[in-house]
């Protein structure tokens, strides 16, 4: 009599444990899906800051590339065109004007000092100075063009803020102006490893023999280099006058980048190898025209970010339209699961009202 209830008792205790085996395994499989989805979305974020990483990377990879061959380009252009602009408001200007000019500067050079001082000091017996040969108040005094290393500079008065060395080449303070005439000796100075600018960067392969010229107004003298040398900043013994002689040096710092010593390239005057500038411009590289290569790789480079870019978006839209698939599938996994539960709920049910209409019969 007594094993009966015993019976149903462990039956229904039996599908009870069974009904919260089934239950705790549908709540570990809905678990494992939301463990699935949580490292879905991470994957995603984890997604956009490493598309974000490689697109930065990109940019910042080609700027640092391009960026001092844009530069150099767009300098380069730049200075051709100082000096082909300075070439035609000269050809514009009346004769009268020319001579007034050249006239004040011949009178400043005949009551410049005998000896050259500091170049880079300013006084007030030169307050007179960036008024001599000014031809159109912006400070060009004229041009410099060094065929052999295709240097064209516009040629700067010297000021104390040195903006014409920024600019261009400048004529150095205290030594004769760019004018020519025996006894006189001036002297042009350019920068060295500038960033973003050639300037005289490239004054140390020029060698004896070589030619450069000075154009001022609508006169260009050419100049023949007789001595090169290298001395200490401060020594300017090399830039004194010579009775007789005619002479221009050109100056830059040196060694490259490091800059403890001055490169000095002297030449005298030339009168045989004179040209006018047209046709000096045209014996010249023309950076607009004869720079194709640098063209080709700007081109190069703007085609590779591209895609790059278009390829990596393409990607993280391929990722963003798998999400909502992964998504379907998840929840139609969840749905299922429930619906277990709920169809083991009510046969351990219908069976525990089977078992207690059993006993009460």
């Amino acid at each position: 009599m007594w094993a009966k209830p015993y019976e149903k008792v462990e039956r229904i205790s039996i599908k009870g444990r069974e009904k919260v085996l089934k239950t705790k395994k549908i709540s570990n499989q809905e678990e494992k899906v939301l463990s699935t989805e949580s490292s879905t979305s991470s994957r995603n974020k984890g997604g956009k800051v490493l598309l974000i990483a490689i697109i930065v990377f990109i940019i910042v990879s080609v700027s640092c590339i391009g960026y001092p061959l844009i530069s150099q380009l767009v300098n380069s252009i730049w200075a051709r065109g100082s000096v082909v602009e300075y070439n035609k408001q000269v050809d514009a200007m009346p004769e009268d004007v020319k001579n007034k000019i050249m006239k004040d500067a011949e009178e400043y050079n005949k009551r410049a000092f005998t000896a050259v001082k500091d170049p880079f000091s300013h006084t007030e017996e030169d307050k007179d100075y960036e008024d001599v040969l000014n031809v159109y108040e912006d400070g060009q005094m004229g041009t410099i063009v060094i065929p052999c290393i295709d240097c064209e500079l516009p040629i700067y008065h010297t000021t104390p803020d040195d903006k014409g060395l920024t600019k261009g080449a400048a004529h150095l303070l205290n030594t004769s102006l760019p004018i020519g005439g025996e006894g006189n000796h001036c002297a042009i100075s350019a920068h060295t490893a500038l960033p973003g600018k050639e300037l005289f960067n490239r004054l140390d392969e020029v060698v004896n023999g070589d030619l450069f010229y000075i154009t001022v107004l609508d006169v260009t003298r050419a100049y023949k280099v007789t001595n090169i040398s290298i001395v200490e900043p401060n020594n300017i013994d090399a830039l004194q006058r010579v009775p007789g002689k005619d002479l221009c040096t050109l100056v830059t710092c040196t060694p490259y980048a490091v800059n403890t010593h001055r490169l000095l390239v002297t030449g005298e005057r030339s009168p045989e190898n004179d040209k006018d500038l047209s046709t000096l411009l045209e014996e010249t590289k023309n950076p607009i025209k004869d720079m194709w290569w640098l063209y080709l790789i700007i081109i190069g480079l703007v085609i590779l970010i591209l895609i790059i870019l278009v390829a990596l978006v393409i990607k993280h839209k391929k990722s963003k339209s798998a999400k909502p698939h992964e998504e379907v599938s998840n929840a139609d996994s969840v749905d299922e699961g429930k619906s277990s539960v709920e169809d083991t709920i009510n046969k351990d049910e219908d069976g525990k009202v089977v078992e207690k209409q059993g006993e009460d019969n």
